[in-house]
């Protein structure tokens, strides 16, 4: 393929160079070096305690204790921070990273299989029945095809046709909290309507459900004030999958079971290679 994207299988090379008893590269001195990340509950992010435990399994050392992390409140604004230098690399579900570098062709790509990212929706703690309810709804799309086709569609071939959410006169409302940050996951589209895999999957659950479905738009880090004042129902939520198993109960929600599942991955423009390798502890 004439294409300048390439993504690079690190853990393999790492994992097969430790078995052989081999350094295949000796790093320079560590660099300084700045990563971006996404303003999350800590209940997405990822337990430093599990991510220690798979390194030292896996052989390799401790992250560079050059390596600097700034939290930005969007996935565009981590975005604009790689692209205009003021950070070296950021992480991504890998999906959303080749959206993004088929955006943008100066941006490059490494698969990070370390971590999976688990997509569910998420309610409040009290709310078991809406939580049974869209549960058991996303099952039932997830056994007859409709999720596998929607990925199909709106994440593998990033298709950007609009999805009308279903109206049913005199049915129950569920308000649902958007970032529209996250493509092809979710975004605004041209128009200014939501859109995406997200609203794709949106529609599907209204049609199973036989309800209404509003969408509200928010920030990464206000889903759980939404949830909590009452402003929305549910909102999409992304975790960690190295640290929370599918029937994981968290402590601040009352999620669901994932509906997708995907790796985690790198995603730089100018930054050395080995120096990234360096910052996460791939490189000795």
């Amino acid at each position: 393929m004439k294409r300048s994207i390439s993504i690079l299988l690190v853990l393999g090379m790492a994992l097969s160079l430790t078995a052989c008893g081999q350094k295949a590269v000796s790093s320079p001195a560590p660099k300084d070096i700045t990563r971006g990340l996404l303003n999350q509950s800590d209940e997405e992010l990822a337990s430093e305690d599990v991510y220690k435990d798979m390194k030292v399994s896996y052989g390799f050392r401790s992250v560079s204790p050059t390596r600097k992390t700034v939290e930005y409140d969007t996935v565009q604004n981590i975005l604009l921070a790689l692209k205009t230098g003021k950070i070296d690399y950021m992480y991504m579900p890998i999906t959303a990273a080749r959206y993004a570098i088929a955006q943008d062709k100066s941006l490059h790509v490494l698969l990070y299989p370390i971590y999976i990212y688990r997509f569910r929706m998420a309610v409040k703690k009290e709310n078991t029945a809406l939580c049974e309810k869209l549960d058991n709804a996303l099952e039932a799309l997830k056994q007859d095809g409709t999720v596998d086709q929607l990925i199909q569609t709106y994440i593998t071939d990033m298709s950007t046709e609009a999805v009308p959410l279903p109206v049913f006169d005199g049915a129950e409302t569920i308000t649902v909290a958007t970032t529209g940050d996250y493509p092809p996951m979710d975004y605004i589209s041209a128009d200014g309507s939501p859109a995406g895999f997200n609203v794709a999957l949106l529609a599907a659950l209204a049609r199973q459900l036989q309800v209404n479905i509003k969408i509200v738009p928010c920030e990464t880090n206000a889903r759980l004030n939404l949830l909590q004042s009452g402003r929305a129902d549910a909102v999409f939520w992304i975790c960690d999958g190295a640290t929370y198993g599918e029937d994981y109960e968290f402590k601040t929600v009352n999620a669901t079971h994932p509906y997708y599942a995907v790796y985690d991955s790198i995603v730089y423009k100018d930054a050395d290679v080995k120096d990234i390798l360096n910052s996460v502890g791939w490189l000795d």
